[in-house]
């Protein structure tokens, strides 16, 4: 069950990070440069990075997590609460972004750049 728990935390981690990375690509390609075309190699170079450095800091076998999780066991409750919120308004913060992210690029007409 441990493994599962790791693998799931790992996995959202890597969606947010490769989000965030998407949504920053993006908004160069509406506001930088409108000729940019982010194509399929280079996305799977990034997530691959993204993954690679993921799978080294969390994966279970190198345990370089653990010296991070002691020092989270040890705050109190409220500095964890506060910690809890701030952790997830940037999740739905990246969430929201992407989303936003899109519809500025479906707002652009893109037929006067191609």
């Amino acid at each position: 069950m441990r493994f599962w728990s790791h693998f799931k935390t790992g996995l959202t981690i890597i969606f947010l990070e490769i989000w965030l990375v998407l949504s920053l690509f993006i908004y160069y390609n509406v506001f930088i440069d409108r000729y940019f075309r982010l194509d399929k190699t280079l996305f799977l170079i990034i997530s691959t990075i993204i993954i690679a450095v993921n799978v080294y800091f969390f994966n279970s076998s190198t345990d370089k997590w653990i010296f991070y999780k002691e020092s989270f066991d040890k705050i109190s409750a409220r500095k964890n609460l506060i910690g809890g919120i701030i952790v997830w308004s940037i999740i739905i913060l990246i969430i929201i972004n992407l989303i936003f992210a899109f519809y500025i690029m479906g707002k652009v007409d893109w037929d006067e750049y191609r």
